[in-house]
């Protein structure tokens, strides 16, 4: 294995290739990259779930859906997304069907995550150690432990599956509890946030501005009829 340090390709939030870093260097200066993300299916729906090495550099043993990785600069996503699933769940072979791509951005990391899906009845291998657990859950068995807010789960695959849940891809709209709370994933909190701010703001503002026209709209009434009552010829009643 060589002791080079890995290259991470750097993107803008549409996924186009900016430049690259060390992956040391994403990490530290939380740099926009560009990762791997595929959502592992079997012909009977269920979704294989695994919790991540307590090793990891990111999200350590934490629960995910998904496997995948960085991209490395100048890899296909494709091929990486392939890469990823032999190394992590030691499948190899199976059809990648793409689901796009999915943003993601908080205080620990930003990434442009290239999504797929597969389906796969095959056995499941840990290959490479990143893995130290894993089961195959219906959605339905998924989705009760994603509404236990106790339940650690990686929040950049939190929001693809409420991306998905909301869009009613397939049948990922099963996942009701990602669709029916407000905030239920961490890119939801940050948008609410975002907008409860905006709305506070421009409420005061709006109120700012009526409060303004109205003192001015009392002030030029008052001064009209002080301007009235002192006119020449204004006999005033006694």
């Amino acid at each position: 294995m060589s002791n080079s340090p890995e290259v991470v390709a750097l993107v803008d939030r549409s996924g186009v290739v900016v430049g690259h870093a060390e992956r040391a260097v994403v990490r530290r200066e939380n740099l926009m990259h560009a990762t791997t993300g595929i959502l592992v299916r079997d012909e009977h729906g269920r979704i294989y779930v695994h919790r991540r090495s307590p090793d990891k550099d990111w999200a350590p043993g934490q629960h995910d859906a998904a496997a995948g990785g960085v991209l490395t600069f100048g890899e296909d996503p494709a091929a990486s997304a392939a890469r990823e699933l032999a190394e992590e769940l030691g499948i190899s072979g199976s059809h990648l069907r793409p689901l796009g791509l999915n943003v993601y951005e908080d205080d620990t990391t930003r990434c442009v995550e290239h999504c797929f899906e597969t389906t796969w009845s095959g056995p499941v291998r840990h290959a490479d150690g990143e893995v130290v657990w894993g089961a195959w859950l219906s959605l339905a068995e998924l989705d009760a432990r994603l509404a236990d807010r106790l339940w650690a789960f990686v929040p950049d695959t939190r929001a693809l599956l409420t991306r998905l849940a909301t869009d009613a891809v397939a049948d990922y709209a099963a996942l009701t509890s990602l669709t029916c709370r407000p905030g239920a994933s961490a890119g939801a909190v940050g948008a609410v946030a975002v907008v409860t701010y905006r709305g506070g703001m421009f409420f005061w503002i709006g109120l700012v501005v009526v409060a303004i026209v109205f003192i001015a709209l009392f002030r030029w009434g008052a001064r009209g009829i002080e301007g009235r009552a002192h006119k020449p010829g204004t006999q005033r009643l006694k």
